[in-house]
């Protein structure tokens, strides 16, 4: 068996499209704030309306590149599955490689994924419930081990 898994485009998309609100909120509430602050010290001048929009610009410009990075990150996430060992593989991480006769426990969550245990902690493998194949992954990993609800 050689299978790998992947996000599609969709899903990285939605994904980046569900954190807007936030990032909205977030840039409006900093820009507020970093022109009541300019107010507060030197009082209503005409620099508040070259400096408001530069604020403004300059959190949304910061805003936009870290989407772009999560992006890259959802896009690079790549799940390998091979007759007796399972790879995760994602850009700004190091490679998670999990033997099948080093898992523990296989754990899924509800909403959210399959994790993958073993006798150390820090080696884990979590599988995102939006991961296309999903289905398939899990009906794999229950050949190897049983898969407890969490």
């Amino acid at each position: 068996m050689n299978t790998h898994y992947k996000f599609s485009s969709e899903v990285v998309k939605t994904q980046l499209q569900k954190n807007m609100p936030k990032i909205i909120t977030i840039v409006i509430l900093a820009g507020c704030l970093g022109i009541y602050l300019g107010v507060k010290g030197s009082g209503l001048d005409k620099s508040i309306f070259i400096s408001a929009p530069l604020v403004f610009i300059s959190i949304g410009i910061g805003m936009r590149r870290g989407l772009q990075k999560r992006s890259l990150i959802l896009s690079s996430y790549e799940l390998m599955i091979y007759d007796d060992v399972i790879i995760q593989r994602q850009m700004g991480s190091a490679d998670r490689n999990i033997k099948r006769s080093e898992i523990t426990m296989i754990v899924e969550y509800k909403n959210k994924g399959i994790k993958i245990k073993t006798n150390d902690n820090k080696r884990t493998i979590f599988i995102p419930l939006k991961l296309t194949g999903y289905q398939e992954v899990k009906e794999t990993l229950q050949a190897w081990n049983q898969i407890k609800q969490g």
